[in-house]
């Protein structure tokens, strides 16, 4: 949505309705609580342009997290060289980058036509 800042063209009859303004405030008052600003941002968006049902189970979700009760099941280092470790990547070489985003782009094709009907748009 933020590169392109447009949601699929189609979504199911019941999917299209936004929550209450009420369901919305609360939602965004509890993420508030999230100690990082990129998932704060993250977060927002997706609050503000959710469609349909699942906002008050969305919240309970942001609460669990905020609260430190929902936590991955393994942890994901933000240092780039540590994350190409775990991944058993060689970041220095620029064939093994250009290949990896390569890869990406091709996965994002084969899946775009799933995320476009807007049948993968509920958070599980």
């Amino acid at each position: 949505f933020k590169k392109f800042g447009l949601w699929p063209k189609s979504l199911p009859k019941n999917e299209d309705k936004k929550p209450s303004s009420v369901e919305i405030e609360l939602a965004l008052k509890v993420i508030q609580t999230l100690n990082d600003p990129i998932a704060v941002d993250f977060s927002s968006l997706l609050i503000e342009e959710w469609r349909g049902e699942g906002m008050s189970e969305l919240t309970v979700i942001f609460e669990e997290i905020a609260n430190g009760d929902r936590v991955p099941d393994f942890p994901l280092s933000e240092d780039p060289e540590e994350l190409a470790s775990w991944l058993s990547l060689n970041i220095s070489d620029s064939n093994v980058l250009r290949k990896t985003r390569s890869d990406i782009r091709a996965l994002a094709r084969k899946n775009r036509e799933k995320y476009s009907t807007g049948s993968e748009m509920v958070l599980r």
